[in-house]
């Protein structure tokens, strides 16, 4: 390759690239309320606009649910901790012949019992901030998402 074939090329790559850095600035700090703090973000944001879209909640009613949500998550921590010693505890004795393994189930059925009954509470408090005639679409969503479980999309004809 001659020199100056070289050079144009070397010119344009060069050019490509301070372009594209150019486009990739303006994606990340150019978008109108990147720095605002009162725009949500994340998983936040993506509950409000399901939560407004489907169920058709208001933005009060939003704040309150996600605060309960919070509350929730919260209250779920310490026992996902203990179900996780459960487990670990299970499998640390897989080779121990003497170890009582009903009483093992029996513990992790109790703690999954009282994981349920906290979820099943949780929703309650949830329903109860929605109007009589949004009551229909947050039980469908709430049953939607709790039979979804671990197959995400694979049950779309379960009802």
């Amino acid at each position: 390759m001659n020199s100056q074939k070289y050079s144009q090329l070397k010119n344009f790559i060069i050019i490509a690239l301070v372009l594209c850095n150019l486009v990739c600035i303006w994606f990340l700090v150019g978008k109108p309320g990147f720095n605002d703090p009162k725009v949500p973000r994340g998983e936040e944001w993506f509950i409000q606009n399901i939560l407004k879209k489907k169920i058709g909640l208001d933005d009060d009613q939003v704040t309150e649910f996600l605060k309960f949500k919070r509350e929730h998550q919260q209250e779920l921590h310490g026992k996902w901790g203990e179900m996780h010693q459960l487990r670990k505890e299970l499998f640390d004795n897989l080779g121990n012949e003497n170890y009582n393994l009903s009483s093992q189930i029996q513990k992790t059925g109790q703690l999954q019992a009282e994981l349920d009954s906290m979820a099943f509470a949780h929703f309650t408090q949830l329903r109860s901030i929605c109007r009589p005639e949004q009551y229909e679409a947050f039980d469908a969503g709430v049953k939607r998402m709790m039979l979804r479980g671990g197959g995400r999309g694979r049950d779309k004809d379960r009802k």
